[in-house]
């Protein structure tokens, strides 16, 4: 029986640290296989134990410092699993220390409150409940630093944390109020160690059940939005072919233009040729791509979109300052962010009753390798509010997560702004050498 409270302690530990590890840190090193990453965390408990038992013999303060130091060593080893920097290795370390101490120190607290009779004990059992009760406040302070240090963690429904939460306070309280002072009479001894034990296997088994669960939703949101994404490509695409067939055509037309003035030069026909000059330039004013920066999709979208502005009343003015050499996303991506800011301004405008629309898009590539969009645009605040729940206010359309993405994978940030109007700014740093002015200067040996 002991030997099984034993390990079961231990993995208790190791679930513990694994749980703080992943919600902190988070990236783990893609080299590193499953195998050998759950290996690396048994290995350290291993080690934990025979310190344990190799110092049991020590006195107080030696085994307390070879104890704390092993446990940071070991700590720290772990670490390098993850992909992060040495400064936020050492701060995880530190802190999950410093929660261990202080989950001990709550538990023991709580119990000189509630039942102070039950330290004139002087059984083992009694240490491996104050050991199980102490780790149980351990997981709800790595809970509760988890959401704060995770990002992910921390946009998710309040009924995940409310879920996951429960069950180590309600687990904490029964721990309290059991009467355990049955102990000192030998009564019952095995049934409150049985009971600790398996509020502690609940936590585990309640931790990763839920997050099962919230893995599978996170599956089932991130399918529906390439559902949704694919759908919005595939619009995008068909108005990038009516670009290309359009300027097709414009050079058919053209050709046809031409014959047509050499005709009336040929015949003098002066008059018809100033005729016919009008309605060729009008059929070209509204037929043409009016932007022509090089790029398809930056002159296809701006176009097309000028026309939609125009016809719905809002004023839309584009400034364009680039170089199409130098953009440095590909054509499916600069399509999905172009494309995604272009509707959710339009969206909000067409919402907003009140007022002059505008929107305002500026693209360049500067000179200091920067790729840079900003968009700004008229919106009603309280439709906004309405139309959606506080914690998706900030989305500003469901295509928002793509974009971010996108920036992200192209090593770059974003900010957006809600103010009288709402505006956006998105910086990509131009990477490739062959896109770059001024290159990275290679250190050279003299």
């Amino acid at each position: 029986m002991n030997t099984i409270i034993i390990i079961f302690t231990y993995a208790f530990d190791l679930f513990l640290i694994l749980t703080f590890f992943n919600n902190v840190l988070q990236r783990r090193r893609e080299h590193v296989s499953h195998y050998a990453f759950y290996a690396s965390y048994c290995i350290m408990e291993a080690i934990l134990f025979a310190n344990e038992t190799l110092t049991a013999s020590l006195s107080g303060n030696h085994k307390f410092i070879l104890a704390t130091s092993v446990s940071l060593l070991t700590s720290y080893a772990l670490t390098f699993l993850y992909q992060t920097s040495m400064r936020h290795r050492l701060f995880s370390v530190l802190i999950f220390q410093a929660l261990a101490v202080l989950g001990e120190t709550i538990f023991t607290m709580l119990m000189e409150m509630i039942r102070p009779s039950i330290f004139i004990i002087s059984d083992a059992s009694l240490a491996i409940m104050m050991n199980l009760g102490s780790k149980i406040v351990l997981f709800f302070l790595t809970l509760i630093v988890s959401f704060f240090g995770n990002r992910k963690l921390f946009g998710q429904n309040p009924n995940y944390h409310i879920f996951i939460l429960t069950t180590p306070l309600v687990s904490l309280v029964t721990m309290l109020l059991v009467p355990i002072e049955d102990i000192m009479t030998g009564n019952n001894q095995t049934f409150f160690l049985c009971l600790y034990i398996a509020l502690s296997l609940l936590n585990i088994l309640n931790h990763w059940m839920i997050n099962k669960s919230f893995q599978q939703e996170q599956a089932l949101h991130r399918l529906r939005q390439m559902e949704m994404q694919i759908a919005y490509q595939k619009e995008k695409y068909v108005q990038l072919g009516a670009a290309y067939k359009t300027n097709r055509r414009l050079i058919h037309d053209t050709k046809k233009h031409y014959f047509i003035l050499q005709e009336h030069l040929k015949r003098q026909e002066y008059t018809e040729l100033c005729q016919y000059l009008q309605l060729a330039m009008k059929d070209i004013e509204d037929t043409y791509t009016e932007i022509n920066t090089g790029n398809l999709v930056i002159g296809a979208f701006v176009s097309n979109f000028k026309n939609i502005a125009e016809t719905n009343g809002i004023s839309f003015s584009p400034t364009l300052k680039i170089d199409a050499n130098r953009i440095p996303i590909n054509d499916y991506d600069l399509c999905v962010i172009l494309g995604n800011l272009l509707d959710n301004s339009f969206n909000a405008c067409r919402k907003n009753a009140a007022g002059h629309n505008y929107i305002a898009l500026t693209i360049s590539v500067n000179e200091n390798d920067i790729f840079y969009i900003h968009i700004e645009n008229t919106y009603d605040p309280a439709e906004e509010c309405a139309s959606r729940p506080k914690t998706d206010f900030l989305k500003h359309g469901y295509g928002m997560d793509n974009i971010e993405t996108i920036v992200e994978k192209n090593h770059g940030f974003l900010k957006h702004k809600f103010g009288s109007t709402f505006s956006m700014d998105i910086v990509i740093p131009i990477i490739d050498v062959k896109k770059r002015l001024h290159p990275p200067v290679k250190n050279s040996l003299i």
